[in-house]
């Protein structure tokens, strides 16, 4: 993954791996035994509350570190107001590698726009 952003990226890596292995260990048993391993899917991230968005970067961090293949299509960027309704993001990437990374993903954006928000 190239680094764009202003820190060495082993640490963000460490961060998601440690983040994904205290979410989910070695994977969610329903999911692992329900998707076939080579079935793909989409997700959008859909505005609930009006303030500033952050954590978008991290999302798509998140989202190749589980699947490499994935492909995020950003509509709106760190740092910008948003309204209900807006989507910020799609992904697509592999359905099961989706759900692994989603839980994480939500946390930490609604935890970094909250605070993005406030301050």
């Amino acid at each position: 993954m190239p680094n764009s952003l202003p820190f060495d990226i082993k640490i963000l890596e460490e961060f998601i791996d440690d983040a994904l292995y205290e979410d989910v260990q070695e994977g969610d048993h329903t999911s692992l035994a329900c998707i076939p391993t080579d079935a793909r899917s989409r997700a959008k991230l859909l505005v609930k509350d009006p303030g500033v968005i952050a954590g978008i970067e991290l999302a798509k961090a998140v989202f190749k570190r589980v699947d490499e293949t994935a492909t995020i299509d950003v509509f709106i960027e760190d740092g910008s107001s948003v309204s209900y309704g807006d989507i910020a993001f799609n992904v697509e990437c592999n359905a099961q590698a989706l759900l692994k990374a989603e839980r994480l993903v939500l946390n930490a954006m609604q935890r970094m726009s909250g605070i993005a928000t406030m301050s």
